[in-house]
């Protein structure tokens, strides 16, 4: 039965299953006020209130302000209290504790003063910054609603969605480090990089296409460090549709560029199989074919999807990368690489398996080296060793082996240690295989198996393996076989009540969900109707856009981009 699941998740041309990627949730012990082991505190904050100002839009006429952590309320969501200043006018330091508790740990904070009390009234202040809330309910410090500006810097994280004008956040200091509250619209904007993306009109960041863009804000003459925002779609669900001028055709969504803004995969025919790449000018358009090969399949792409990781076949089994320069088989003396399976960040390695000596054996290839063949576990000299997926920089690798025994065990190869080494398994399985590699290299998901049946696994930093559970009111089985590049989203494959196979989106806070409810309950069910989406194989980075395949309404399999909300 492993052998069954091993190629379930191998995702080839002709539509089986992809496995999913899973993310860590970091859990702490029980704290003050709190439930389970979420620790939580109650909210400690200081406030330099300025002497009130008769400038009705300037901070220091602020008679409230409102605070908000995100996603720091125990019972789910965001986390928020209310602050009154004293009646008197002249300037004065309030120190103030929450009456509820929050999470402790890392949470974005912002602040917004009002011009009358309990939050009420016009707008005249705010400001914003990331903060770590300790056991004490301290990290916040100190906040000003009046001071001269000493440093700024753009809060990290944001994203700008097209079509939504969005007023980025910015954090101002004074030379003391009082974070100090200024009024909306207070920064002067530019964009440093990436202007295609990106553009301000009035002091607001405007998405124009995908991808990301570097900006800069000043304030009073003070610059900020360059930072890097995200631009995104709206939740959406894309038929792929299949290479134009091919009959009886299906297509599978195999991988994303690490930008989200190319995916590779394969299309089925009457007229063959071949290999495609995909982006939204172009549409899906074939790759070809290496030299004196008849097949193709694409599997992997990188960061900015000008690179490719594929087979081809008839009348030899090869390995390949791909570029608009052509093919590059990959090749050796010791092994023949015939399927490739993941590719870094910038294209210059692959992994997979191939043929050699001692049976099936899995390979890291660079540009540089060439193919590093990666043995079997326990000291084997025979066996089978697949590699599936591999870091951003190519230093981590994952995959499965057999070892003195039958069963596949996962694996994780780091470059320049001691050969592969096994992961620990679920308490109670005997078997499972790591399917992905979080970009960052700290998260890797898969399964393991138990009685034959595999659930969706995420090995944590420290290679603690954690069950991803199942589709509520689902089947039986789940597979992890992809996570973006901090392994904060897991994709993959799980059964419903029917058997089924249906496509997963996992998260910490919210747990394994059905992509497809995922995406009507975004307003998506005209585009989603007579759709069954069976599996998603490929993440961006940012976690926001997933590839996959699924059957359309017409029965047949054909491959689709979804963006999250």
């Amino acid at each position: 039965m492993q052998d069954r699941w091993t190629r379930m998740a191998r995702r080839v041309a002709q539509g089986l299953l992809a496995s999913s990627l899973a993310l860590l949730v970091g859990c702490g012990g029980g704290g003050g006020g709190g439930g389970g082991n979420t620790k939580t505190a109650n909210v400690t904050m200081t406030v330099n209130w300025g002497e009130r100002s008769r400038v009705i839009s300037a901070p220091s006429s602020a008679r409230s302000a409102v605070v908000v952590l995100s996603g720091a309320n125990p019972a789910g969501g965001d986390f928020s209290f209310t602050v009154n200043r004293d009646p008197s006018p002249g300037a004065y330091t309030g120190n103030y504790v929450s009456p509820n508790v929050a999470k402790t740990g890392e949470a974005a904070f912002t602040i917004r003063f009002y011009a009358d009390e309990n939050g009420t009234g016009s707008l005249v202040g705010s400001g914003s910054t990331t903060v770590t809330i300790d056991d004490r309910g301290g990290g916040i410090g100190v906040v000003a609603t009046s001071g001269t500006v000493a440093s700024v810097s753009i809060v990290s994280g944001q994203v700008v969605t097209i079509g939504e004008p969005k007023l980025l956040n910015f954090e101002a200091r004074t030379s003391s480090g009082a974070l100090l509250a200024l009024s909306a619209g207070s920064a002067i904007w530019r964009v440093t990089a990436g202007d295609t993306n990106l553009r301000f009109e009035n002091g607001l960041a405007v998405g124009v296409q995908r991808g990301e863009a570097t900006v800069v804000a000043k304030v009073d003459n003070v610059d900020s460090a360059e930072r890097a925002v995200s631009i995104r779609s709206k939740p959406d669900f894309i038929p792929l549709g299949t290479i134009a001028g091919t009959t009886n055709a299906s297509s599978s969504g195999l991988g994303v560029s690490r930008d989200g803004l190319f995916v590779v995969g394969t299309n089925v025919a009457a007229e063959g199989t071949q290999g495609w790449r995909w982006s939204a000018s172009t549409g899906m358009v074939g790759i070809g074919f290496p030299p004196n090969q008849s097949i193709s399949e694409a599997f992997a792409t990188n960061a900015n999807g000008s690179a490719v990781a594929g087979s081809s076949a008839l009348p030899t089994n090869q390995a390949f990368r791909w570029t608009s320069a052509g093919f590059t088989v990959l090749t050796s003396a010791s092994l023949v690489p015939f399927h490739a399976r993941g590719m870094s960040a910038d294209g210059n390695a692959i992994v997979g398996f191939g043929s050699s000596a001692g049976g099936t054996q899995a390979y890291v290839w660079t540009e540089a080296v060439g193919v590093t063949p990666l043995g079997w576990l326990g000291g084997a000299v025979a066996g089978t060793s697949e590699a599936n997926g591999i870091s951003d920089s190519g230093a981590i690798v994952v995959g499965q082996s057999t070892g003195t025994g039958p069963e596949f065990l996962p694996f994780k190869w780091v470059s320049g240690g001691a050969g592969i080494t096994s992961l620990a398994l679920v308490p109670g399985s005997t078997e499972g295989s790591a399917e992905d590699v979080s970009g960052d290299g700290a998260i890797i998901v898969g399964q393991c198996s138990t009685a034959d049946v595999p659930r969706a696994t995420l090995w944590n930093a420290v290679g603690t393996p954690i069950d991803l559970g199942l589709l509520p009111g689902g089947g039986s089985y789940s597979v992890a076989v992809a996570t973006n590049f901090d392994g904060s989203v897991v994709v993959g494959y799980a059964a419903d009540a029917d058997g089924d196979s249906r496509a997963f989106v996992w998260e910490a806070g919210t747990g394994m969900r059905d992509l497809r409810d995922l995406l009507v309950n975004q307003g998506l069910e005209p585009k989603l109707r007579g759709w069954r989406l069976e599996s998603v194989n490929s993440i961006s980075s940012s976690g926001k856009v997933v590839v996959g395949t699924g059957f359309n309404p017409t029965g047949r399999r054909e491959a689709f981009l979804a963006f999250l909300p």
